[in-house]
């Protein structure tokens, strides 16, 4: 017999009640309309009614299936949200956008035409012919494969002059391209007086006769002076700085100089007769630099919430009032993305139940579910996708996330200078662990990191001054030591620029060192070989040598002697940094971050891969819709769509096609290309914007 409850109501009660009453007493009561019994039973099953209705929600604080709205809050309060605040219910979230703020009279776009490889040194658009001859671009602004080259054109055709490496990545047909500055670089350096600036061959001719040029813009040598040019020379008033060959020059765009966007400046999508207006505005200023057309990207949010703050790129058009300045024109080269409505219950009740599952920790289930919507309280970015991959072999799992934006990266920052991993080690030392937190950057070939050296001589000091430290029980050979480096106890750093039979002369300069004991690195050397020598686990910065350590030696990690801009390793800021703490656990505050891991495996966070396919659609608009009205509006239909998908979210053309059947100006569409399912795998998201579309 089933034991389930059932909700019983008013005229059921009442029913029971009169057919019982009929059969005790048959003829012998009176319960027509208006008696005093029937009156009896109406009051009685009313208040009975009312205890079922009563009854049936205390099942929402017992049963998680059945509970709904303030209910289901109540129950995940019962399990604990009041403690894990990743139990709680997602609120409502804007959307958050990157624009770039223009001088409408320069604005001048392209689009690849072909593939171009890493390191190419030309690539061609589809129509150039609105361009100046040379100049700077930005291709693929908005994206990870982002980069901004110094040009010469002829025909469609670009040649890249700066960087002298070519393309620093891969672009692929449907590439934006978009010029950002008339710029060129010097031919030849310039000395401290100089009255004439040679730009590099066949540049001139797309600068004006007179104007002003800004030479090292962005650098501390930075100038401004007025020119008047013949061909590739311009002549001018003699220069406060000197400036290399391959240093950069811009024509001046105003007198006025660099143009401020404030903080705070509004713009918006504009309303349709569909959509209401939704405005974003920026949290830091920015500027529009003197010799650029268009500005670096500055990240703007939404000022409501929902997903309705959704938009394909694009759509912002219009400032709120004057704008920044005269003639300013403002766009979004990316999707707006991140708005979601509250949490709805289905949804929640689904996290609640893998809470539950993941509170054991270390499944690939906990990892996923309680990294999803860590919020970085620095940069304030939030992971709206996390997806595990599990090796085959024994090895790394690797962790997934991204805010859900194009352009999202692991922020990696390079040391430069030392981390003393092991400052004055035991005999048998042999285990140590990197500063900051993972994951770190790690190469097997190149430049290592982390580069780490080993102590070459150990010894405590004597005597002590300026610039020198003695140490009369050494027999030192004269200048063995010189330019390597010695750390005092106090881990403090002197280049030695020579050594007698028994003292180290310091660099000039520094400072005095402490007295007790010391240590000396040779950095300039090649450092220790990855798995030849040690073991590194970049997810958590430890490491182990091969070869323990001896009594009092030391082990630094150090960019001294590594090529301009290497660092001692890498390692990383933001969210990516904040998520691979949540995963290891940090035992100097265990209580925020007791870990998530198994001990003894090993996960690193990574990003996914970005996969943007071009999608072409033949679109048949209603009547009345022209193309040109319908087009922007199925672009922005389709980005959302696409670009709403998490980590190894399938590109599914039949949910395309409907989304964009739906639009009320459509009237029908078919998929050209392509003509299949977009298979997208768990280490790729799929992230579009308008130039991935194309309407026939």
């Amino acid at each position: 017999m089933s034991t389930a409850f059932r909700l019983k109501t008013f005229p059921e009660i009442f029913a029971n009640m009169v057919a019982r009453a009929r059969a005790l007493l048959e003829d012998d009561i009176d319960l027509n309309i208006g008696s005093v019994f029937r009156t009896t039973f109406e009051v009685a099953a009313l208040s009975d009614a009312d205890q079922y209705i009563q009854i049936s929600k205390l099942l929402g604080l017992t049963s998680l299936d059945d509970a709904k709205g303030d209910d289901l809050d109540a129950w995940a309060q019962k399990v604990g949200s009041d403690i894990f605040t990743e139990l709680r219910r997602l609120p409502a979230r804007t959307s958050i956008s990157q624009i770039t703020v223009s001088d409408g009279t320069f604005l001048r776009k392209a689009i690849f035409v072909a593939d171009s490889a890493t390191g190419a040194t030309t690539f061609t658009v589809d129509d150039a012919s609105a361009m100046p001859s040379s100049g700077a671009v930005t291709i693929d602004i908005g994206t990870a494969q982002s980069e901004t080259v110094t040009y010469t054109r002829v025909g469609n055709v670009f040649t890249v002059i700066s960087p002298t490496t070519g393309l620093a990545t891969s672009h692929q047909l449907g590439s934006t391209v978009l010029l950002v500055s008339v710029r060129s670089v010097l031919s030849a350096p310039i000395i401290i007086g100089a009255v004439t600036v040679p730009l590099a061959a066949g540049t001139g001719a797309a600068w004006t006769a007179t104007g002003s040029v800004v030479l090292d813009r962005g650098l501390s040598t930075e100038e401004k002076r007025a020119f008047t040019r013949v061909a590739d020379t311009l002549t001018v008033a003699a220069t406060t700085f000197a400036h290399i060959a391959g240093s950069s020059a811009n024509q001046s765009t105003t007198a006025a100089g660099n143009r401020a966007i404030s903080a705070g400046t509004t713009c918006f999508i504009p309303p349709t007769d569909s959509t209401k207006q939704v405005n974003f505005s920026n949290a830091f200023s920015g500027v529009l630099l003197d010799g650029d057309f268009t500005s670096d990207l500055i990240s703007v949010e939404s000022s409501d919430v929902g997903l309705q703050t959704r938009a394909g790129s694009g759509s912002i058009s219009q400032f709120q009032g004057a704008g920044p300045f005269s003639g300013a024109t403002v766009t979004n080269p990316i999707a707006a993305t991140r708005g979601v409505d509250r949490e709805g219950d289905d949804a929640y009740r689904q996290r609640i139940k893998d809470f539950i599952q993941s509170l054991t920790r270390a499944t690939p289930l906990a990892l996923t579910t309680l990294v999803s919507g860590l919020e970085d309280p620095t940069t304030g970015q939030v992971v709206a996708y996390a997806e595990i991959i599990e090796p085959v072999s024994p090895g790394a799992s690797n962790l997934y996330i991204t805010d859900g934006t194009a352009s999202f990266s692991l922020t990696q920052v390079p040391l430069i200078g030392r981390d003393v991993v092991i400052r004055d080690a035991e005999a048998g030392d042999q285990r140590g662990k990197l500063g900051h937190y993972g994951p770190y950057g790690y190469a097997t070939s190149g430049n290592v990191t982390p580069r780490l050296f080993k102590s070459v001589n150990r010894g405590v000091a004597t005597s002590v001054g300026v610039n020198f430290l003695e140490d009369t029980t050494q027999a030192m050979t004269i200048n063995a030591f010189a330019t390597m480096w010695l750390k005092t106890d106090d881990d403090q750093f002197f280049q030695i620029a020579s050594n007698t039979a028994i003292r180290f002369i310091l660099t000039a300069g520094g400072a005095i060192p402490s007295s007790g004991s010391y240590s000396i690195y040779n950095l300039s050397v090649a450092p220790l070989v990855p798995v030849t020598d040690f073991a590194f686990n970049e997810a958590t910065g430890d490491l182990e040598l091969v070869v323990p350590l001896v009594v009092h030696d030391g082990l630094v990690a150090a960019s001294d002697g590594a090529a301009v801009g290497v660092g001692a390793y890498t390692y990383t800021t933001g969210l990516g940094a904040y998520v691979q703490r949540v995963i290891n656990g940090d035992p100097t505050a265990f209580d925020d971050f007791p870990g998530l891991r198994a001990s003894g495996t090993k996960v690193v966070v990574k990003t996914p891969t970005v996969v943007s396919p071009s999608i072409t659609f033949k679109v048949i608009p209603a009547r009345g819709f022209s193309d040109a009205q319908v087009r922007p509006l199925v672009s922005t239909a389709v980005q959302i769509s696409v670009n709403a998908l998490g980590i190894g979210g399938n590109i599914i053309l039949s949910e395309l096609i409907k989304v964009v059947k739906e639009l009320t100006s459509v009237e029908d569409v078919v998929a050209v290309d392509p003509t299949s399912n977009i298979t997208i795998t768990n280490s790729q998201i799929a992230r579009i914007s308008d130039s991935n579309f194309v309407m026939v």
